[in-house]
This record gives C-alpha cells, structure tokens and sequence, in this order.
C-alpha cells in the first residue's frame, strides 16, 4: 500500500512556449500557491500580457498567482 486513496485524481500540468522549444510538465499538488502584488511581479505580469498571442497572466485585482513545486 502506497498510502494514496486512489480515489483522488493525481493533478498532471503542462506548459511549454509558443515556439514548443521550452515545455513542461508538473505531477501533484504544489507546495504552495500564492498571489504577488509587488511591483516586480505586476512589472513582469504586463511584460507577459503584452506579448503577441499572449494568455492573460494576472488576476483581476493586477496579483500575479504563482505555485511552487519540488524538483523532482
């Protein structure tokens, strides 16, 4: 026994860039979650949301959501 319920559906993220030469891919919940409102994360947040094709990156209240993950 592993001791996971094989119930709870494990969480697969994946993300990669436009060119497709930069992907990846996360397995699990993160370590933690958060929301940034410095001006260095909201610089970054608009930098992001002005590329061409770009996702919207902020939240509505201009936080950039962030989670942390282990390496392995």
């Amino acid at each position: 026994m592993t001791g996971t319920d094989p119930r709870k559906k494990q969480i697969h993220l994946t993300a990669a860039c436009q060119c497709g030469q930069v992907a990846f891919e996360v397995v699990g919940a993160p370590i933690v979650t958060a929301v940034c409102y410095c001006a260095s994360c909201q610089k970054a947040g608009h930098a992001f949301e002005a590329m061409p094709s770009a996702p919207h990156v902020m939240d509505d209240d201009c936080g950039t959501p962030m989670m942390l993950y282990r390496k392995d």
